[in-house]
């Protein structure tokens, strides 16, 4: 029967600060450590926690217990990343050490979230909590609250929200309008938060690297991207300005109409910048442009027909008059035209690749 004195450290402040790697089995090694941690930085927490393991290690060998002592360390990025971490850490001491039984040895509820995770894999007799104790006057809170904000992950959590509201807030105030201050304030803080709930910061980094990489030399996706969104919205002013007095679906119908070539024009200027840009940063012509915008065009013929017949039925009219079809007609033609240009491009890009290929060979 052993017991296993298990330190928690997940935000892994011992591996960055003294890098040691985890896990960290024994005595001896977790002295070390506690002493490499203490020097490093002094006022760390976790040094307490690695103390207090190793006191109480040393209490139960003295009452003759047989006991052993490790460390795991999780990572900076708290949560699943971390927390996958620990449970291999702790996997690979249990394969070491075979206890029977554990005893947790952390220094805030944060370590202890995991607790689930270790008492999936062996019994968990008792948990210590390591608290620090201060001076209850006003220096010593100034100086905790100093060295919790010097930690960017409670910089992240407390003064990103606060700064969002105060800015709101100021903004409101600077144009008068104080009324409507607290509603913004709360807008904006339920997106923070959703935002940090589904992990949005992630996508809109991404987004952010996208739009920077759009200002590298050469790209002209930027101007081709910015004119289909202004077509786009002079397409759908033009569109609510079309609209007449009508049945709620023949207005529908007109403002689709109104909308579609706008909308297809702006396809059209999509493809079109994307294969500028290719020729631009490799030099290389994009073959698939010229059937693409066909199929685009034939597209947009075949949505007018469709939406000329909805109307006619609407109007309880014969649904295929000669415009419907003459529109069907030219979309099938620029289809047909379309896809063999595309067989063609591609046949011929088939035959060049082969080529190239048996002359390398």
């Amino acid at each position: 029967m052993s017991i296993l004195i298990l330190c928690v450290d997940r935000d892994d402040d011992i591996g960055r600060k003294t890098r040691h790697r985890s896990p960290i089995v024994g005595r001896k090694a977790n002295e070390t450590v506690a002493l490499s941690l203490g020097l490093s930085d002094p006022e760390e927490s976790d040094t307490n926690a690695l103390l207090a393991a190793i006191a109480t290690y040393d209490e139960l060998v003295k009452q003759g217990e047989k006991a052993e002592i490790a460390t795991i360390c999780g990572s900076v990025h708290v949560g699943t990343q971390s927390d996958r971490r620990l449970a291999r850490q702790l996997d690979r001491v249990l394969a070491t050490v075979h206890p029977t039984s554990a005893i947790l040895v952390s220094d805030g509820a944060d370590d202890e979230a995991i607790t689930p995770l270790i008492t999936s894999r062996v019994k968990l007799d008792a948990v210590r909590r390591v608290t620090v104790r201060q001076s209850q006057n006003l220096e010593s809170t100034y100086y905790i609250l100093r060295r919790l904000l010097a930690d960017e992950r409670v910089r992240m959590s407390f003064l990103v929200p606060l700064a969002l509201a105060m800015l709101v807030f100021g903004f409101f105030s600077i144009i008068g309008r104080y009324e409507i201050g607290f509603g913004a304030i709360l807008l904006v803080l339920a997106a923070y938060v959703l935002a940090k709930v589904f992990h949005l910061e992630v996508a809109l980094r991404r987004m952010w690297a996208g739009i920077r990489e759009t200002f590298v030399p050469g790209r002209v996706t930027l101007v081709s991207n910015s004119v289909v969104v202004l077509l786009l919205v002079v397409g759908i002013v033009y569109a609510y300005t079309s609209l007449v007095s009508a049945p709620i679906a023949q207005r529908a119908i007109n403002f689709v109409t109104s909308i579609l070539w706008f909308a297809v024009g702006g396809a059209i200027v999509y493809v079109v910048g994307q294969a500028i840009d290719v020729y631009l940063r490799r030099e290389e012509i994009s073959w698939a442009t010229l059937p693409l915008s066909l199929f685009i065009v034939a597209s947009g013929l075949f949505a007018y027909a469709a939406l000329m017949i909805a109307s006619n039925l609407i109007d309880h009219a014969f649904p295929l008059d000669g415009v419907s079809v003459l529109f069907l007609l030219v979309g099938l033609l620029i289809a047909i035209i379309g896809g063999s240009t595309y067989i063609s491009l591609r046949r011929k890009r088939v035959i060049e690749v082969e080529a190239t290929e048996q002359t390398e060979v």
